[in-house]
C-alpha cells in the first residue's frame, strides 16, 4: 500500500489513477498504467534535483535552526500547512504524543523566507508531483 501512495503522489496525486478506474476498468491494467506513468514521471524529474543533495547526510538540514523548524517532520507539517493552494494537510497516527506534535507544527507559523526560497530553488522545478499545478510561491 505504501508502494501505491508513493507512485500515486509521484504520478501527481490520486487524480491520474482515479481518473482510470470505471466499472469495467480492470485492476490489473490499471495499476499497470498508474505504475507506468508514476515511473515517467520519476525518470523525468530524477536529474532536475540537484546531486548534492544526495551527497549530505542531513539533505534538509538547513531547515533546522533556531527561527526554522525543530526537526524534518515540522517542516514539512509548517511547508504544507502554507503552501498556497494546499487547502487540506492530513496525517496519520495511533501516538497521541505524535497527535500533539503534529498539531503543534501545523499551528506554528510558516517556516522562514529564506528557507522557503531554498526549498523553491532545489525543487520549485519539478513537473508532475503536485508542483506545477500550484507553483512554490515566496511570500
Amino acid at each position: 500500500m505504501k508502494a501505491l501512495v508513493l507512485l500515486m503522489l509521484a504520478a501527481g496525486g490520486p487524480a491520474p489513477f482515479l481518473d482510470t478506474l470505471s466499472p469495467d476498468a480492470n485492476p490489473v491494467t490499471t495499476k499497470a498504467k498508474a505504475h507506468d506513468e508514476a515511473l515517467a514521471t520519476l525518470k523525468r524529474n530524477i536529474f532536475k534535483v540537484d546531486k548534492s543533495l544526495g551527497e549530505s547526510a542531513e539533505p534538509l538540514g538547513f531547515l533546522i535552526h533556531d527561527s526554522g523548524a525543530a526537526d524534518i517532520t515540522e517542516a514539512a507539517y509548517r511547508f504544507a500547512r502554507h503552501e498556497p493552494g494546499v487547502d487540506v494537510v492530513l496525517f496519520g497516527t495511533g501516538d497521541a504524543g505524535h497527535l500533539r506534535a503534529n498539531v503543534a507544527s501545523l499551528l506554528r507559523p510558516p517556516l522562514p523566507e529564506a528557507d522557503r526560497a531554498r526549498l523553491a530553488t532545489l525543487f520549485g522545478q519539478l513537473t508532475g508531483v503536485g508542483m506545477d499545478s500550484a507553483p512554490m510561491q515566496i511570500k
